[in-house]
């Protein structure tokens, strides 16, 4: 009788402890579930693995592109666009992160060999801190991941106070570039960019 009892109460506790299909809704809109733990991340968008890093999931991830400097030792999938496939095939990823724009295009390359794939491409601040918290599921870390939110929002009202009161704001430009000069880009009303040099007085 006890033998039966321990085992009902380990296949309860098995059945409790399981992971459960999880269904989350990317940034352009397609729903994406996921039917077991996420283990191999390829990451193919830099800016999301500062996120990852500081939700302390890095060892999860398994490739990244020639452009990334949060992650530099693990395996290089090479160009943001056009990514290598094959390559990222070769890792056996349980998900490929990228960025939207210039990177969609990729996502029906990347579904022909069965490559689960999530878009993150936030525009505005509170985007961003929704694609956190969507990276915290993800990588089961909902709770780290929703802190995390909270101190980033914490800081920037902080810092918001303490530029409100300037009575002269300096003029910013913010300028970005990847690989070269003639890559170079900036950000512009609404982007997220924006708004923090906007609440950091500029």
């Amino acid at each position: 009788m006890k033998k039966v009892f321990l085992a009902l109460v380990l296949a309860f506790a098995l059945t409790f402890f399981a992971f459960q299909p999880i269904t989350l809704v990317d940034d352009l809109g397609r729903v994406v579930v996921f039917d077991k733990e996420v283990e191999r991340i390829v990451v193919a968008a830099p800016a999301i693995s500062d996120f990852i890093v500081k939700l302390g999931a890095k060892d999860k991830v398994v490739g990244v592109t020639d452009f990334d400097s949060y992650i530099t030792d693990v395996e290089k999938i090479g160009n943001m666009i056009p990514l290598n496939v094959e390559k990222i095939v070769s890792l056996n990823p349980d998900i490929v992160l990228l960025t939207g724009g210039f990177q969609e295009g990729e996502i029906s390359k990347l579904e022909k060999f069965g490559i689960k794939t999530f878009v993150l491409n936030a525009t505005t601040l509170n985007e961003m801190f929704r694609d956190l918290s969507l990276i915290g599921v993800i990588l089961g870390k909902d709770r780290t991941a929703q802190d995390y939110a909270q101190k980033l929002r914490a800081r920037v009202l902080n810092i918001a106070k303490n530029s409100f009161t300037w009575n002269e704001k300096p003029r910013v430009i913010y300028l970005s570039a990847y690989g070269s000069v003639s890559q170079m880009w900036t950000c512009g009303t609404g982007a997220y960019l924006n708004e923090l040099i906007a609440y950091a007085g500029g």
